[in-house]
Parts: structure tokens; C-alpha cells; sequence
């Protein structure tokens, strides 16, 4: 599914965490075969990092390509690389 018929036919989703600093947010497809997501940072975390988050909407024991949007820049990545993201961080 492309992004635009996700974004305009999908079902938006929020995770909840308990830091209330960060706010991932998204569409993702009825069927859990795709998502667009959002991942915003309000304000410095104490934790610093966050630690794994399941992404709401996408289906169980699924397998899914991770690619970051770069068309306003990069965004920052702290521990790990944006390929090593999409290769071990999308489970």
C-alpha cells in the first residue's frame, strides 16, 4: 500500500508510553500491511533513548521495510546507524 492511500484510507494510531516527552504517532492500513509514522520529540527525555516500542496497527509476526524519510533533512539517530535500524530494528 502506498503512503498516500494509507494516509488517506488507514486508521491512525498512537502508542502510549510512559515518557510523556515523546509522542509516536501514525496511519497505518486496516489490514496492518503497511503504516506511515510520526515519531516526535516534545521536550528533552530523561531517559534519553527510548527502548524498543511496538508500533501500534502493523499485524502480528509480520515482516516490514523501515525507511526514514529524508526529504527535510535527516533526523538524528544516537546509537544506531538508519540502516542498521531498518536491518534490526523492525521486527
Amino acid at each position: 500500500m502506498s503512503c498516500g492511500r494509507c494516509c488517506h484510507g488507514g486508521r491512525t494510531v498512537r502508542a502510549d508510553l510512559a515518557d510523556d516527552a515523546t509522542l509516536p504517532h501514525g496511519v497505518a492500513a486496516h489490514d496492518g500491511s503497511a503504516a506511515l509514522y510520526c515519531w516526535v520529540w516534545l521536550a528533552t527525555s530523561p531517559e534519553g533513548q527510548s527502548r524498543r516500542v511496538r508500533l501500534p496497527g502493523l499485524a502480528p509476526g509480520a515482516r516490514y521495510r523501515v525507511r526514514v524519510r529524508d526529504a527535510l533533512g535527516l533526523p538524528s539517530f544516537h546509537q544506531t546507524s538508519g540502516a542498521g535500524m531498518a536491518d534490526g530494528g523492525a521486527r
